[in-house]
């Protein structure tokens, strides 16, 4: 009895915090360093994107600066697009200011089919630039910027793809460039991911967030049968 009444209290907290347009999400965790020698300090992923659900033809990216030396800065991290889709202006891409955390300009922005090379990498399709003049504009450790973008049919899965292979490394479906990596911070490389998941860096594509309203009917049909369980034992209680 007590463990039912555990379990329904713990889904209801976990409803009290999930968004109310909480859909899917799509994690790309960047781990694999593939230009030049030397990795950016500390441990994998460095940086990690996020590809969510936000209403209907709406999808928000948020780009996450996990890096662990406040020398080392994104210069430039790239996307792919569904190659079915071709026509890129038909594609929004804005800065969300009020979720964005770097203190400078957030991006510019470039968007087209293979629009721009990654080290090696690959072509990728919405190609973000960063400021990199010191050091205010710099996107560096503990930072997050946010993207709307916009498009009829567009959701999370869209995202997910290889980009078109050009050079000796990847393809990769995100790379990013990283500098300011080493003692005194004159080096630089890139970095991707082939996987996506659900952010424990694994595969899986899309993951779903439960539906705030499947986890009520499943607390409710707990609390329910818990009254239910002691509604029989007070009614044997009585014979």
């Amino acid at each position: 009895m007590q463990f039912i009444k555990t379990l329904a209290a713990t889904l209801l907290i976990m409803l009290a915090n999930i968004p109310l347009n909480a859909n899917a999400a799509l994690i790309f965790n960047l781990d694999t360093r593939f230009s030049n020698t030397t990795d950016p300090a500390g441990t994998a992923p460095w940086l990690r994107a996020t590809f969510a659900q936000n209403g209907a033809n709406n999808v928000r990216l948020t780009m996450e600066n996990l890096l662990q030396d406040t020398d080392e800065f994104v210069s430039l991290w790239g996307f792919n697009l569904d190659p079915n889709i071709v026509d890129f202006t038909a594609l929004s891409v804005v800065n969300n200011a009020s979720l964005t955390t770097n203190t400078g300009s957030s991006a510019t922005v470039a968007k087209d089919v293979n629009v721009k090379n990654a080290g090696g990498g690959g072509f990728y399709d919405i190609v973000f630039d960063f400021d990199i003049a010191p050091p205010g504009d710099r996107f560096i450790s503990g930072q997050k910027v946010v993207f709307d973008l916009t498009m009829i049919g567009l959701d999370e899965a869209d995202f997910d793809f290889l980009a078109s292979q050009q050079g000796g490394s990847g393809p990769f479906k995100t790379a990013a460039h990283i500098q300011g990596i080493g003692p005194n911070a004159g080096l630089s490389t890139y970095v991707g991911t082939t996987t996506s998941g659900d952010g424990g860096g694994g595969g899986g594509g899309p993951q779903d967030i439960p539906e705030p309203a499947s986890l009520l009917l499943l607390a409710m049909g707990l609390l329910g049968l818990g009254g239910l369980r002691r509604h029989k034992a007070n009614s044997l209680t009585c014979l």
